[in-house]
């Protein structure tokens, strides 16, 4: 079985993700408007400031990822933006990267099976739609907020592990997959700490209903250390954009 390069792939969907900026302007203004208090409830609410003491007190067992996850992160670096007619070309070289990092972070996440080995087709895609997750664009699934908390564009991705790292619900009986990988990319149409706490709750959820272990980029257990890294790391990028 052939693990998946996100090289293209990730840099296509961030080309996707950038030609409709300005409907995004639009949408985000109206939103913003709208739901600004709710908004503000959210980043405050206990929930989300005690969700790591709650779901990570202790370490989850020791599992390793399927083979050459880590391709999966390494495609995830920062690239450069497209220009109005951008080529599809390899990621630049971290070097070049380096200049991005100030403009843009990604955030991933994997799900792992734990026991099994494997995720089949019909119990992911039916935890999928549990979780309001919706099948789209680059043939993934996207998540876009809950209630009338709701965006045009995705909060955050979950891909197939397994190349090409795609999906098809029609063919759900013939899927098995080691693993998912939850990511997101910051500026995003929420704020990024929000962002953060919906990628945490559904990770853990996903890892719940499968019966499997939560990652971190590393392909270590989640703990809680590692989780207030991710916030810190979210605070940071966002007020070096202010």
């Amino acid at each position: 079985m052939d693990y998946i390069n996100y090289n293209e792939w990730i840099e296509h969907l961030g080309i996707i993700m950038v030609s409709s900026a300005s409907l995004l302007i639009v949408v985000l203004i109206v939103w913003a408007y709208q739901h600004r208090r709710r908004r503000t409830q959210m980043l405050q609410h206990s929930e989300h400031e005690g969700y790591a003491a709650d779901q990570y007190g202790q370490s989850f067992d020791a599992h390793e990822a399927a083979h050459e996850t880590q391709a999966l992160l390494d495609a995830l670096a920062p690239t450069h933006k497209p220009t109005s007619h951008p080529p599809l070309s390899p990621p630049e070289s971290p070097h070049d990267n380096s200049e991005q990092s100030a403009s843009e972070l990604i955030i991933a996440l994997f799900v792992a099976a734990a026991h099994q080995n494997y995720f089949n087709g019909v119990d992911l895609f039916a935890v999928f739609e549990e979780l309001g997750l919706r099948y789209g664009r680059m043939k993934i699934y996207h998540h876009y907020g809950l209630g009338e908390l709701k965006v045009e564009e995705p909060i955050f991705s979950v891909a197939n592990m397994v190349e090409p790292g795609t999906f098809d619900p029609t063919n759900s009986e013939e899927l098995a997959t080691p693993g998912v990988a939850l990511f997101m990319r910051l500026p995003g149409p929420f704020g990024g700490r929000v962002a953060l706490e919906l990628l945490l709750n559904h990770a853990q959820k996903l890892a719940e209903l499968l019966e499997g272990t939560v990652l971190d980029e590393r392909r270590k257990p989640l703990t809680a250390k590692t989780i207030e890294q991710l916030r810190q790391r979210v605070a940071q990028f966002e007020q070096q954009l202010v």
